[in-house]
């Protein structure tokens, strides 16, 4: 409906955007840690190799920081 009230124009338009966004954008809560962000491709496996990476750099740091 066209109006020769612009402000009441202007709110409709207003209001049926919002209503467009309120029904089509899904409303999610944030969980756990901000900062770290979801893989989903991560496994056990994986953090199994990443912990064996650290235990084989730690020692090897071990083994040559008297060189």
């Amino acid at each position: 409906m066209i109006d020769d009230d612009v402000v009441a124009s202007r709110n409709r338009v207003v209001d049926a955007i919002i209503k467009a966004a309120e029904t089509s954008i899904p409303v999610v809560r944030p969980t756990g840690n901000p900062l770290r962000k979801s893989v989903p491709f991560w496994t056990a496996e994986c953090s199994k190799a990443v912990r064996s990476r650290n235990k084989a750099k730690n020692k090897m740091q071990r083994d040559t920081r008297f060189i």
